[in-house]
């Protein structure tokens, strides 16, 4: 567990160095009813929600994975073979990006209406 948390610490770190990363465009936003983190990318990548809206995360995966929105100070952290629900009660609209601190290859774009 402890070295679970260096790893998370690091990895903001590393996101607080980099700057808030830029949103990827994209097309035909899909609503975040039920996004499923597996095989390190976000299903679907595309996303659309309300700003108060829920959205319900499946970690469907064998590793742990966050969805994590820097801009708006938001991250989910689910454990292999986990699910939950969150809010995004303090995001104004516009797009922002979404990536897992534990592996920043797993991007996504979130759409917040």
């Amino acid at each position: 567990m402890t070295g679970r948390i260096v790893i998370v610490f690091a990895l903001l770190g590393m996101v607080g160095c980099s700057g808030t990363p830029e949103p990827e465009p994209c097309s035909d936003a899909v609503p975040a009813d039920t996004v499923r983190l597996e095989d390190f990318a976000f299903e679907p990548d595309c996303l659309s929600a309300e700003s108060g809206g829920e959205i319900r995360l499946q970690n469907v995966g064998e590793a742990p994975h966050t969805f994590t929105v820097p801009a708006v100070d938001v991250s989910f952290d689910l454990d292999a073979g986990t699910s939950m629900e969150g809010t995004f009660s303090d995001a104004e609209p516009g797009l922002y990006a979404v990536t897992c601190l534990y592996h920043p290859q797993m991007t996504a774009t979130l759409e917040i209406v």
